[in-house]
């Protein structure tokens, strides 16, 4: 990425219905992979809002919950996590789709 700083915000959530079964597999693979087996740096929003800088560097090393009224509401983590993430949930949403062709 030639120098930029990369960064993704993923938003907490309730999953729709729908996919209720497919993301309880992407978490469960989630919990065992790396950041997520220990607990996650947390910043409240006013503390990410005034120390952005701050929450970039930290979220590039690990995972960052941010908070609003003590609630987590968003994760921020390095962009090489969040691809390695999506590409878990990717070959997961494969296994599904390939195991539903053979019934």
């Amino acid at each position: 990425m030639s120098g930029l700083t990369a960064l993704c915000i993923m938003h907490v959530s309730t999953p729709p219905p729908e996919t209720d079964l497919e993301s309880v597999a992407i978490l469960a693979t989630i919990a065992q992979t790396s950041f997520f087996g220990r607990d996650m740096q947390t910043l409240s929003a006013r503390d990410a809002k005034y120390n952005f800088g701050r929450l970039i560097d930290t979220a590039r090393a690990e995972p960052v919950t941010v908070e609003k009224h003590r609630r987590a509401v968003v994760v921020v983590l390095a962009v090489e996590e969040y691809e390695r993430l999506k590409t878990i949930e990717l070959e997961q949403h494969a296994k599904a789709v390939g195991s539903g062709d053979k019934k």
